[in-house]
């Protein structure tokens, strides 16, 4: 949509306050931008606000009719807005430091998902700050070839290293000139493409089709069979100066479980060894093409823009990356994001390049000087939210690995028995920071740290096998739940300030089957040991550390910027070759369970009038690190309160809610011990699940703590516990 005003519309233009505000707004970007460029370090933008009531917005001024209304349907974020007469009292066009917002105003409440607008730059220059760039209905390759040879040019080593490799060769690349597939040399580059498979048929590659699909212009041949973002893909690698793309469903053999094993356990090492990533993050599924490449899936939508002269426009800057795309919330592409070093990203009807420096958008026209770096165009590449490969290979950051498994647990499978496939080769990747590996995502070093997770709300829900033959990853392990995740006081473990510490008390083993005999976990919390023998000594370290009398903390020779309270286990640099070790599913170990009942509770778990009650079970300080969001109080037979429940079924609350005094009787078992250190005392709990019995196995249903003296006085019972 775009209005442009002839002659008969000058005077009407003149008179138009919503006009006028936006003819003042694009008088002030100009001056800022000459600013800019006159004296780039000196020049600091300043707020101005336009205040526009309902009858100036709809005053029937043919210049701009249809634009506020044009915004709403093009950004679909806005759907909570309402540019109708009845629903607003005023429109607030804001000019910031880096972009003009038009904010809607409800009775003293601005609403803060407002459409962010760019002025055009109609100069013959680049401008000293970030301006529109006018579109086409079709992309032109020629920028995205520009964006990747500045990378190439200008980055060097922060946009080429990798954190990981290969440790197998790659089975099949697509050859984008013989139109076939090709097994690949060691040193052949090689661009891959992220997407949603979605349910769209498609062709894969099989031990019956792979040789016909090593037949040159083989692809062509079953160009129908296809799906449109695929073969977009195809034809867009050659217009970037490369000729090889990698792509799952033709390169990897389906149905070959043990080829398709190795592939997919390197799937982190495939992206992070790909000179460049398409990401399809429009589409619902294959289909969905990359709309507006030449000779493609056609042309693609265009964002409004408001003419209001010559040489004075405005268009829709492009919208961040939503949590609701659908490539944004599946499984499968999570690792994709992360070691993907440079993107070329189609989303919202425009492309746009992020890399390990720098974003670069089509619609958004940059300083020179900026090269991509400019906030407003940051700000693209930081809302793809992902993690940094190369700080994620390096050292143990519990507050990292924490984020990483609440980001990706939200996360959706068509075949939710996927859970563990789609991040076991990022647990690869991790292998120096956790050397003794990982139990169904669990590091082994810190297992009794992970083994107490629990929901950050209500919400979470067990996961299902697509058929009875397919077993989901067990209950114990957060793996086996969908829904976000709480860090809490477990993602500052390793930091020099940690104020909790878990301390084992069980030992752990694995069966194959609820009766097979059990294997002890080997290096089973490590870390912890590690510290319970050198934290405070200065001499005999493990290799690689050393003390710094300095500062009073130790420092590895691998990373010398962090600073421990105490000596981990670090592997060495390519121990992601190393050989993982096979557990079985069912957790056991000989430990105490107690009968307690769940009580409904109020506020983070504990009533304020009550509070002096149980002052011996939290620090009001750190409140929100060891009470839960949804929680119930924990009571012993004689009704006295002695600990606190996360909840974090939906249906588990409305149960406990549900049930007066003395509340609902639950069998809890003790897995670890935990001290906590608050800023007017130390406390100590005992870290326990709530389990349910089903023909002798155990199933967990929530984690909760209990005040260390309430638990060492209950009436316990000693059990063999197995955990499925």
């Amino acid at each position: 949509m775009s209005t442009s005003p002839g002659a008969t519309d000058q005077n009407e233009l003149l008179q138009c306050k919503f006009c006028q505000a936006f003819l003042e707004a694009a008088k002030e970007v100009r001056t800022r931008n000459e600013k800019k460029l006159a004296s780039p370090s000196t020049y600091t933008q300043k707020h101005r606000y336009w205040k526009l009531g309902a009858e100036e917005v709809y005053n029937g001024c043919q210049v701009h009719l249809g634009f506020p209304e044009a915004l709403l349907k093009q950004n679909i974020e806005l759907n909570a807005m309402d540019y109708s007469r009845e629903n607003h009292t005023a429109v607030l066009l804001s000019l910031g430091s880096e972009v003009m917002m038009l904010q809607n105003f409800y009775a003293g409440d601005w609403m803060l998902r407002a459409p962010q607008l760019l002025l055009i730059n109609d100069l013959s220059q680049k401008p000293g700050i970030p301006l529109g760039r006018p579109l086409d209905q079709f992309i032109d390759p020629t920028l995205l070839l520009k964006w990747k040879r500045d990378c190439e040019k200008v980055h060097g080593r922060k946009c080429q290293d990798k954190s990981t490799r290969l440790r197998r060769p790659l089975a099949f690349l697509i050859d984008t000139k013989q139109m076939c597939l090709v097994e690949p040399a060691d040193d052949m580059e090689y661009v891959a493409l992220s997407y949603v498979w979605g349910q769209t048929p498609m062709i894969k590659t099989t031990r019956d089709n792979v040789d016909l699909l090593k037949q040159p212009h083989s692809l062509d041949r079953l160009d129908n069979k296809i799906p449109a973002t695929i073969m977009d893909s195809i034809k867009l690698v050659p217009q970037l100066e490369e000729r090889y793309v990698w792509i799952d469903s033709l390169c990897i053999i389906q149905d070959d479980p043990v080829s398709c094993g190795q592939q997919i356990d390197q799937m982190a090492a495939i992206y992070d060894n790909a000179t460049l990533v398409i990401i399809a993050a429009d589409g619902k599924d294959a289909e969905a093409g990359l709309r507006g490449l030449p000779h493609s899936s056609g042309p693609r939508l265009l964002k409004p823009i408001l003419q209001l002269t010559p040489d004075t426009r405005f268009t829709v800057k492009g919208l961040p990356y939503r949590a609701s795309a659908p490539w944004m919330t599946r499984g499968w592409t999570f690792q994709e994001s992360i070691f993907s070093r440079r993107k070329i990203i189609f989303f919202d009807n425009t492309v746009r390049w992020t890399c390990q420096c720098c974003t670069f958008c089509e619609d958004i026209d940059e300083a020179p000087d900026k090269a991509g770096s400019d906030p407003l165009l940051q700000a693209y590449g930081n809302d793809l939210g992902t993690f940094n490969a190369l700080e994620l290979s390096r050292a143990p950051n519990l507050r990292l690995f924490a984020d990483i498994i609440s980001v990706y647990n939200q996360r959706s499978f068509t075949f939710e028995e996927d859970a563990m496939n789609a991040i076991s080769s990022t647990f690869s990747v991790m292998q120096q920071p956790y050397p003794r590996g990982f139990i169904y995502g669990l590091p082994v070093s810190f297992f009794d740290t992970f083994l107490a997770w629990h929901g950050l709300h209500c919400g979470l829900r067990r996961r299902k096998g697509s058929r009875k033959d397919t077993a989901c990853p067990p209950s114990w392990t957060w793996a086996g739940w969908k829904g976000r995740l709480a860090g809490g006081v477990r993602r500052r473990l390793n930091q020099p300030n940690a104020i909790s510490r878990v301390i084992p008390t069980l030992t752990w083993y694995t069966r194959e089957s609820p009766e097979s005999p059990g294997c002890v976990i080997p290096f089973q919390n490590d870390a912890y040991h590690c510290k319970t023998r050198f934290m405070g000594e200065k001499d005999n370290l493990p290799e690689g550390w050393k003390y710094r009398d300095d500062w009073g903390y130790y420092e590895h020779r691998s990373f010398p910027e962090m600073e421990f309270k105490h000596p981990v286990p670090i592997g060495e640099s390519g121990d992601e070759e190393t050989q993982e070790t096979s557990y079985g599913r069912y957790l056991c170990a000989e430990t105490h369970r107690a009968r307690l009942w769940a009580t409904k509770s109020h506020r983070d778990g504990i009533p304020e009038s009550e509070s002096s009650e149980v002052k011996n079970l939290i620090d009001d300080s750190w409140k929100k690190d060891i009470i839960f969001k949804h929680s119930a109080l924990l009571k012993d037979s004689q009704g006295c309160r002695v600990g606190i429940l996360s909840i974090d079924s939906d249906d588990d609350y409305d149960r406990i809610r549900s049930v007066g005094s003395p509340g609902v009787p639950i069998d809890v078992v003790e897995i670890s011990r935990e001290d906590y250190d608050g800023s007017t005392g130390s406390w100590s709990f005992y870290n326990v699940l709530w389990v349910e019995w089903e023909d002798g196995v155990a199933y967990r249903k929530a984690m909760g703590r209990v005040e260390r003296d309430s638990w060492e006085g209950l009436e316990k019972e000693e059990i063999s516990l197995v955990m499925g």
